[in-house]
């Protein structure tokens, strides 16, 4: 029987499916209440529109933690959710649901992300590593590949398709968000929501000396609790980002030093291939090319080169 397959990856911030191109990108978010089931009420974007409430037993779940499912029951009613809004049922055409995981998962991990997925409906399940997605687009003799996601940055190097080394460390947009809103509250003496901390990140965060990009953002004046406009420009931002993209370096580097010279010459003349949401940022190639002394290149589509990279494979390779 000829499958029709789906990459799912299931990110801390963001759940995609992809299918021939994104068919979904919705937050990895569920509004549920909780009785003698959980009832779920939102899902996605819509989930975030909601606000926890003790006195109905109601809240708002992220059922997905620094890459880890860590609410299995509500992961996979999120995903039947979105299964249901995208996936076409039919009964000529099998479905393939592959998804996309943190390097070095235990057994244990592997097996709520999984049975996330039997349990909202779909059987034909493979767990393929998320840094194998870019075996498409590397060099076969050995490359570096980094893909900074939202919830986990994964670090490997690839040889003919195969894994020499990888590590999975919690350096990630959502950290980066944090180390922002961080700043502007010493700064400006105000606070400002993670919303708005990622939208810094993605509108004006700039790895490039002397970027004058800026931005206007709503922020609570920490002093008379009154809401306000703030302008932040791209140069003070740099140094919280700076030094979590320096903090991915520093692994990079250590990854290196552990692979056999002649990889290690391989690597050095091919780069580093960068992709993931946090490859987004004004400067990265540049920025990794300085710090790494090696090539960079981004993947032209960074966001979703990985479920781009996975849905190519003839072969997905089962973990």
């Amino acid at each position: 029987m000829r499958k029709l397959r789906y990459v799912v990856d299931i990110g801390s911030s963001y759940t995609s499916i992809y299918h021939n191109g994104p068919i979904l990108n919705e937050a990895t978010a569920a509004f549920i209440q909780r009785g003698n089931k959980i009832e779920l009420i939102a899902v996605g974007n819509d989930a975030l529109k909601y606000h926890d409430d003790a006195n109905t037993k109601r809240s708002l779940v992220s059922p997905v933690k620094d890459g880890v499912v860590v609410y299995p029951k509500v992961a996979s009613l999120m995903l039947k959710s979105f299964f249901k809004r995208v996936i076409p049922r039919t009964f000529f055409t099998g479905i393939e649901i592959i998804i996309a995981i943190p390097a070095g998962l235990g057994d244990l991990e592997k097996e709520a992300y999984e049975t996330s997925v039997i349990k909202a409906g779909y059987s034909d399940v493979a767990l393929v590593e998320s840094v194998r997605g870019l075996n498409p687009f590397v060099n076969k003799d050995g490359q570096l590949v980094i893909i900074i996601g939202d919830g986990a940055t994964e670090i490997a190097v690839l040889r003919n398709n195969d894994i020499v080394s990888a590590c999975s460390v919690n350096i990630c947009g959502q950290a980066i968000d944090e180390k922002i809103a961080e700043y502007i509250e010493n700064v400006y003496q105000a606070i400002i929501s993670t919303k708005a901390a990622e939208s810094l990140r993605l509108n004006i965060g700039s790895l490039y000396e002397g970027d004058i990009s800026s931005m206007e953002i709503c922020a609570r004046d920490m002093i008379d609790n009154r809401i306000k406009n703030i302008y932040v420009k791209a140069e003070s931002l740099k140094e919280p980002i700076c030094s979590s993209y320096m903090k991915i370096v520093e692994v990079a580097d250590n990854l290196l030093a552990d692979i056999p010279s002649k990889l290690l010459d391989a690597v050095v003349t091919n780069g580093v291939y960068l992709a993931g949401s946090g490859a987004q940022i004004y400067g990265l190639a540049d920025f990794m090319r300085k710090h790494l002394q090696i090539p960079a290149v981004c993947d032209p589509e960074p966001k979703i080169a990985v479920s781009r990279g996975l849905f190519l494979l003839q072969s997905p390779y089962l973990v």
